[in-house]
């Protein structure tokens, strides 16, 4: 990360993703309800502003399981329609500062 950016732990999904706009009421609560009990592991903000960088998953063994899987999938597709840079690591002891840096300028990466 750099000087001009915070990063936040255990981020609640609804509280960065909205459901689209136009829904109805009843479809408008399911979707939300989709994304009410998810978390990203992380959420990446400018210092300034609090405006939305990245959002960072990490990732293990775990997410090869079936329902981690769609999990994984519904939030890629999420962020995708919502425009927002989702990161991906292997869980690891330690991280190498620099690999998370770059990996802001290049998305879609899974050091």
């Amino acid at each position: 990360m750099s000087d001009n950016q915070l990063v936040f732990g255990k981020v609640r999904v609804a509280d960065v993703l909205q459901p689209a706009a136009g829904l109805s009421k009843s479809r408008w609560q399911t979707a939300f309800n989709r994304i009410s009990a998810k978390h990203f592991d992380y959420v990446v903000c400018d210092k300034d502003t609090l405006s939305i960088c990245a959002v960072i998953e990490l990732q293990d063994k775990s997410h090869h399981q079936p329902n981690r899987l769609k999990r994984d999938q519904f939030l890629k597709a999420a962020c995708k329609s919502a425009n927002l840079q989702l990161l991906e690591f292997w869980v690891k002891p330690r991280y190498i500062v620099e690999d998370i840096r770059s990996a802001l300028v290049k998305p879609n990466r899974l050091p």
